[in-house]
């Protein structure tokens, strides 16, 4: 799963996002393991723009991304019942 979400960011660093909100390193580092999506978004400071959802069985699973706040930065997040299950960013200062 994490080379994929490697992969994912790489090919969509080089999209531009049209957001007023930008991701820093510190607000990537502060988001856990296992938080709540709203509690992710509170320490990001904006919603992210979801890149899949898929359900199976009692689980529903969903990546969003945030853009960086440099050029080509980026980060996902994904989210399984509501929590955080695991992050990776690119190129974030």
């Amino acid at each position: 799963m994490r080379i994929t979400i490697s992969f994912i960011l790489v090919v969509l660093s080089s999209t531009a996002f049209a957001s007023d909100c930008t991701v820093t390193k510190a607000q990537y580092d502060a988001l856990e393991m296992g938080m709540r999506y709203q509690q992710a978004v509170d320490a990001l400071g904006c919603e992210g723009e979801e890149l899949s959802i898929s359900e199976m069985g009692s689980f529903k699973t969903i990546m969003m991304m945030w853009e960086g706040n440099s050029l080509s930065a980026s980060m996902a997040a994904i989210f399984q019942n509501d929590r955080l299950i695991q992050k990776e960013e690119f190129g974030l200062n």
